[in-house]
């Protein structure tokens, strides 16, 4: 288990993903002092203060994350967005959870589907404003956006990890 970075929302460089930060980083050849010509990793923070109620206490905490390994014979690991349940009963639930990303006037990240327990770093709080994740909603309008029978304007999309 380790925590989530990535580059700071405000940046136009650095990568775009997230990453699982491990508790105990391991060096190699370091050269001590900051520069200025490097890309940057900060830790990352949810950002739910107007999510649902329950989610609004881990607002600027950070999330937590784990690598997600199957038992033997289940090979095939598969994220489903807007769903937070297993295609069939093959597959096995692993966890659910609300789809999430950078903020859609930030630089762009990748989405990420996080635990719908929203389980923060033990003694984090506090707004650094790095790497930064918002619930994802749904923008429908006919023409521009996704479908607006099955998907509603302001939604906020689920997800499922599944495994078979």
């Amino acid at each position: 288990m380790g925590s989530i970075g990535g580059a700071s929302f405000a940046g136009s460089g650095s990568g775009s993903n997230y990453l699982c930060m491990p508790e105990e980083p391991i060096y190699d050849e370091v050269e001590t002092s900051l520069h200025g010509e490097r890309a940057l990793i900060y830790s990352s923070e949810y950002q739910v203060n107007t999510g649902p109620s329950r989610m609004q206490p881990m607002h600027d905490h950070t999330p937590t994350c784990a690598v997600c390994r199957a038992p033997s014979g289940r090979t095939s690991k598969l994220m489903i967005p807007a769903r937070n349940v297993c295609p069939s009963q093959e597959w096995r639930l692993e966890y659910a959870g609300y789809i999430m990303a950078e903020k859609n006037v930030h630089k762009r990240s990748e989405f990420v589907c996080v635990d719908r327990e929203m389980v923060p770093k033990a003694g984090t709080w506090g707004n650094q404003d790095g790497s930064l994740l918002y619930l994802t909603e749904v923008w429908c309008l006919v023409g521009a956006g996704l479908d607006c029978g099955p998907y509603i304007n302001g939604y906020e999309i689920t997800c499922a990890v599944c495994t078979i």
